[in-house]
């Protein structure tokens, strides 16, 4: 995971998503595109990511302990939504580290550089997985870092 901070600070349009994603994959906001990321809608996310191999799937919290989490088998980078510690009544993504087997999430990164730390517990995680290789036609990833070439090893696909 590489820091990325976002650019666009506002209850509306920010672009924390996207510098959480960024962050991941370890590459430039730049080469993000600017997802608004507010409903746990993620069928443009997907669009993009599935052309680089990767998916995303969203877990509302909380869910019975450690339920979802409980099948990872080492730490896991991902994004987190909390109550925004700066917009009232707004959403604010972080990237948050899931120990194995879901015992503990931790902020590992929190892409808004003037905000106040976020509090409390998570009420959405998005966790980022491979795509279904025999359903997708996808590319080489251009915008992976460590973390993404890990899931990708893992399936032989890197």
């Amino acid at each position: 995971m590489k820091p990325v901070f976002q650019e666009i600070i506002d209850p509306n349009k920010g672009d924390c998503f996207s510098a959480c994603l960024a962050s991941i994959l370890e590459c430039n906001l730049a080469d993000i595109p600017k997802f608004a990321q507010r409903d746990g809608d993620l069928s443009k996310v997907n669009d993009w990511l599935t052309e680089r191999g990767l998916a995303m799937v969203s877990f509302k919290l909380p869910l019975r302990r450690n339920f979802a989490f409980g099948v990872m088998t080492s730490k896991t980078y991902a994004i987190a939504g909390y109550k925004s510690p700066t917009f009232k009544n707004s959403v604010h993504a972080v990237v948050v580290e899931i120990e194995r087997g879901g015992s503990r999430i931790t902020v590992a990164h929190d892409p808004n550089p003037n905000t106040k730390q976020v509090t409390g517990y998570p009420f959405i995680v998005y966790v980022l997985t491979v795509a279904d290789i025999g359903k997708y036609q996808f590319v080489r990833p251009q915008c992976t870092g460590k973390s993404s070439k890990r899931l990708l090893n893992e399936y032989g696909l890197y």
